[in-house]
């Protein structure tokens, strides 16, 4: 599609990309790339090619996805994460696994939640093991583990940041009030 170096980097650019794909490299995201490149007008204006309007990929957003597809894929990465909430995949092994790139995957969570990816992860994490401090009898170290952290101690700060109270506080502020 891009003869030379001059076509390529500027029709990337021109179609809205600044970023790039690294390796390992993403077939579904190589494919949304050439597709926006192919009809993007800048492009199709100097490689002589008819012009015609293009579809705008960046919608309103302006990060390479239409709102709805960027709400699908925030949808597809939080029941990936959920799915396996102990010991979740890593930022690029979820965007490996979605088809997409890091960067896209957070800007997705940053203009559809206002949150960063573990941001969104450790609240629903969080929000977990509140849950289970209410309606079971687990130790408290059973439920850091269950909810994915390695360390009871780093469970019981991030707890505490959040609810402002110990685990075990809240356990038994909330049984109390039953």
């Amino acid at each position: 599609m891009f003869a030379d170096a001059d076509h390529g980097k500027a029709g990337l650019f021109s179609a809205g990309f600044a970023d790039y794909i690294s390796y390992p490299f993403i077939a579904p995201e190589i494919k949304r790339r050439l597709a926006a490149c192919h009809r993007s007008p800048a492009v199709h204006k100097r490689s002589g090619l008819a012009e015609q309007p293009a579809e705008d990929l960046r919608g309103e957003t302006g990060s390479g996805l239409p709102p709805q597809r960027m709400q699908d894929l925030v949808d597809r990465a939080c029941d990936r994460l959920l799915a396996d909430i102990q010991a979740p995949l890593t930022l690029g092994e979820l965007a490996h696994a979605l088809g997409t790139n890091r960067n896209l995957l957070t800007r997705a969570f940053n203009q559809v939640l206002g949150c960063t990816t573990f941001q969104w992860l450790r609240g629903q994490r969080l929000a977990r093991a509140a849950e289970l401090l209410r309606h079971t009898d687990l130790s408290i170290q059973v439920i850091a583990f269950d909810v994915g952290y390695g360390e009871p101690a780093n469970f019981a700060t991030a707890f505490r940041r959040t609810y402002g109270c110990s685990p075990r506080q809240y356990r038994r502020i909330v049984r109390s009030s039953k």
